[in-house]
């Protein structure tokens, strides 16, 4: 009995390994065309963008290059501080930005960004 379990167990885990992917890592810099070498938050789309967060702007790479969204004054369609600490993506496919200032959702068919308002449990201001 513990033999036929044991042969379960190991037949299973062969298949395991056999259908494992080989993982590929790039090593990417400001040399790249990173914004900054300061990374804060990492997330890869469902479109296969990855998406870099750092200290100087939001980084989107396509495997070859990048577009950097950063704090432009009286750009009320971009972000209001370049310093990124979080980044999700919805069902919807929009990117949601946390900063040290606020948080902005990236529509990606529009191109461009929205402030979100978040008020407190008790109906008091924004946060």
């Amino acid at each position: 009995m513990k033999k036929e379990i044991a042969s379960i167990v190991l037949i299973f885990l062969i298949g395991l390994c056999a259908r494992a992917q080989a993982l590929y890592f790039e090593h990417i810099d400001i040399k790249d065309g990173l914004s900054q070498n300061t990374v804060n938050e990492i997330l890869q789309d469902s479109r296969g963008f990855m998406w870099f967060g750092t200290k100087d702007g939001l980084n989107r790479y396509d495997g070859k290059h990048f577009k950097i969204f950063r704090n432009i004054p009286y750009d009320t369609s971009g972000l209001r501080n370049s310093q990124i600490r979080c980044l999700v993506e919805d069902m919807s496919g929009r990117i949601w930005v946390g900063t040290n200032s606020g948080l902005y959702v990236y529509d990606v068919e529009k191109g461009r960004f929205s402030e979100m308002h978040v008020r407190d449990e008790h109906g008091g201001g924004s946060l």
